[in-house]
């Protein structure tokens, strides 16, 4: 019975060697486990943190393009209505050139009136002079 016990010793020493051997190991891999976790959890944060710059950094684009786009449709509409004001300058112009035209041709027609008027009057006198001289 003493070989017995002593050989049930001897097992379970085995067993309690093979056992803090495996709670060694299991120990290990969980440091391991928690290195490679507190990697991993650093590593998210800065994926995060980099992800979150990528985003902030692509709002103020955004922003500053849709500033852009904003001065660019102002600046159309600025253009438009002095397009059209210049439209409208072109055609009163246009209406004025026409209209001192007319008034050129209707004084022309009046300078010639004139003219013939003084022709006329210097006829007359000559007239009267050689029907003067006649009688």
């Amino acid at each position: 019975t003493q070989d017995l016990v002593s050989l049930v010793c001897e097992v379970l020493d085995h067993q309690h060697l093979t056992v803090q051997d495996d709670m060694m190991k299991l120990e290990e891999q969980i440091i391991t486990l928690e290195r490679d976790n507190a990697l991993l959890s650093k590593s998210q944060e800065e994926v995060l943190s980099e992800s979150e710059e990528i985003v902030a950094k692509l709002r103020k684009e955004l922003d500053s393009k849709d500033e852009k786009l904003q001065v660019v449709a102002k600046l159309r509409t600025e253009l438009d209505s002095k397009e059209d004001k210049l439209q409208q300058n072109v055609r009163a112009e246009k209406d004025f050139r026409e209209v001192l035209i007319q008034q050129l041709g209707s004084k022309k027609v009046e300078i010639w009136q004139l003219e013939a008027k003084k022709v006329e009057n210097y006829r007359l006198p000559e007239l009267v002079n050689l029907l003067g001289t006649l009688l």
